[in-house]
């Protein structure tokens, strides 16, 4: 049971931070691109230490 209401717990979580990251979308209108995103990600596997990718304004 305690791991059932710590799983709830962390649903919670993450349906805050969402919450959080698209009203800051909603207000800047900016977001990463993906090929952006992915590249930075694929660095940092590599061992390197990438600056992080700034916000763009979003093109749908």
């Amino acid at each position: 049971m305690a791991d059932h209401i710590l799983e709830e717990a962390d649903k919670n979580d993450l349906h805050v931070l969402a919450d959080q990251r698209f009203k800051n979308f909603l207000a800047t209108q900016k977001t990463i691109p993906w090929a952006e995103a992915s590249a930075h990600l694929d660095k940092r596997a590599a061992g390197n230490n990438p600056s992080l990718p700034q916000p763009q304004q979003f093109v749908p």
